[in-house]
């Protein structure tokens, strides 16, 4: 899209509506709470996300009024963070407001532009730095078809994705409460709300680490890479992985799995395949593993901020290469089950034990520096399940939310496909180094065969 085609109508602060349904942080006195050890762990970095909307959508005033609605019972979007308090990195919960900018595109919307070239994104969305003063960032794009990209940037170390699309669900549903002609139906239950999130992950005394967190959670021991593939320019690229190919990959498991279990051992082996890896050498996923569930007592599903820790899933390149299907969705399911309640207690002690040795280590669980490689591992994101149907403003929902492209070598993500024709089936982005970019699309559907009927794929013989 060329930058000519946009123009930015306006660039403000919203504030937060007073809420009437939690009147206790209306007025909190610049609240002043420690970030939890999933928060640090998360990384400081502002990750980004795009909805495309066909049809034409209410007016930005609404959209504007709802979010400054939504945003009260959830004070830390709203607030700022402090990196430098004596008592280390904390939320200050100030009601500074969220960044809002309004375009006008005076070209049509092309979706299919949107999925398959990233490099038309940078414009559809605020730019932010690291320690952006604001934590969320919100841009309202509407197209001369009438239809609307909304791009987001949030800072990673307030939320985590769950958290997040369950927040845009709350935007959404308050949007059609004022859009309405009708009484608006009643409300969702608030938010699962605390302001010191800290009470909820306290430590035992003494705490007690089970396992060994600085291979795992640790950033110093991030697989180091060499300087000439540091070099190396990436691409981002997006497969779209039909639901008849994912039911065909899961009759080929020999036990019940789930999809995101089968097509991320499919993308595992081609993945590494197109790398071209010795075979003696060791490969890993790195898999972001949502907690609320697992801990005892569960966390809430509608606390809001980060509860991730990571699978490691660890194999050689010529076993990943050689097994079928089954076997790695073993491998992925095995490490996966391992981290337990006792796992991310163990993670919290960890965070306790870092703070009384008041050293330099840092907690950098989900973040790389943008440029590095992973290689040879890979970081799996999933946001399969994420409510993206209920992205519905009212006038249709959405028909492409994307992912940001980060510029890190061997980043995966999974996000159902949603748009027309595509119920069932799942779009993977990531991002690969360009001499591997070519391999690995020649082989990731290669052992499938197309016929005739649309979507309808059989595995050649």
């Amino acid at each position: 899209m060329a930058a000519a085609a946009m123009e930015v109508i306006s660039n403000f602060i919203l504030k937060p509506s007073p809420s009437t349904s939690l009147p206790n942080i209306n007025h909190l006195p610049n609240s002043v709470t420690p970030l939890t050890v999933f928060d640090r762990a998360a990384g400081n970095f502002h990750f980004p996300v795009l909805m495309a909307f066909r049809s034409t959508m209410p007016s930005n005033s609404v959209l504007t009024e709802s979010l400054s609605r939504v945003l009260a019972p959830y004070p830390h979007l709203a607030g700022t963070i402090d990196y430098d308090s004596r008592s280390g990195p904390s939320f200050v919960l100030n009601n500074a407001g969220v960044r809002l900018v309004e375009t006008r595109v005076n070209v049509p919307m092309d979706e299919k532009d949107l999925i398959h070239d990233p490099t038309t994104h940078g414009s559809l969305y605020p730019r932010v730095h690291d320690r952006a003063k604001e934590v969320f960032q919100v841009q309202l794009n509407r197209y001369a078809c009438g239809g609307m990209v909304i791009g987001f940037t949030a800072s990673h170390t307030v939320a985590d994705g769950h958290s997040m699309f369950r927040f845009l669900a709350r935007w959404v549903e308050a949007a059609r409460g004022l859009a309405a002609a009708a009484p608006p139906p009643p409300p969702s239950p608030p938010p699962y709300y605390n302001v010191d999130r800290n009470s909820l992950f306290v430590p035992r005394n003494p705490p007690a680490c089970k396992y060994d967190h600085r291979e795992t959670e640790s950033k110093q021991l991030v697989n180091m890479k060499s300087a000439a593939a540091a070099r190396s320019p990436v691409d981002n690229l997006t497969v779209q992985f039909p639901a008849e190919f994912i039911s065909e990959l899961k009759r080929r498991v020999p036990y019940r799995c789930t999809t995101f279990e089968c097509l991320l051992a499919h993308v595992w082996k081609k993945i590494v395949i197109a790398r071209g890896h010795d075979h003696d050498e060791r490969t890993r996923l790195r898999i972001a593993v949502n907690g609320r569930g697992k801990m005892r007592p569960v966390v809430p599903m509608d606390y809001f901020g980060n509860v991730v820790c990571w699978a490691l899933p660890t194999s050689q390149v010529g076993e990943v290469v050689s097994n079928d299907v089954g076997n790695n969705v073993s491998t992925i399911r095995k490490a996966v089950k391992q981290l337990d309640d006792s796992y991310f207690r163990s993670f919290i002690d960890f965070g306790e034990i870092l703070d009384k040795e008041g050293g330099d280590e840092e907690l950098m669980v989900t973040a790389e520096e943008w440029g590095d490689l992973i290689y040879p591992d890979i970081e799996v994101d999933s946001w399969l399940g994420f409510p993206m149907n209920d992205m519905d403003f009212g006038t249709g929902g959405a028909k492409v939310v994307l992912p940001p492209d980060v510029p890190v070598e061997g980043v995966v993500t999974l996000v159902d496909s949603f748009g027309d024709g595509e119920k069932g089936g799942v779009n993977v982005y990531l991002t690969l180094r360009r001499e591997h970019v070519d391999k690995f699309t020649s082989i990731c559907l290669s052992r499938l065969i197309k016929l005739d009927r649309p979507f309808q794929y059989q595995y050649a013989s």
